[in-house]
């Protein structure tokens, strides 16, 4: 078993940010599915906040 997260946010943020973010999901998630670490897969979608919308209003 595999699990695969996927997060979708907006750009900017550092490099060390989004490393602990891998790092600190990656461990809630093996640690809660029981797949081992090395199994778990975290992908970090970066949109630009004019590509966004709230309440039919653009983000940007």
């Amino acid at each position: 078993m595999m699990p695969m997260v996927t997060v979708q946010m907006y750009e900017g943020r550092s490099d060390e940010v989004k490393a602990k973010m891998i790092k600190e999901i990656s461990c809630v998630v093996a640690e809660t599915s029981g797949a081992p670490l090395e199994q778990v897969w975290i992908v970090l979608s970066e949109v630009p906040k004019k590509h966004w919308g709230m309440g039919g209003v653009p983000g940007a």
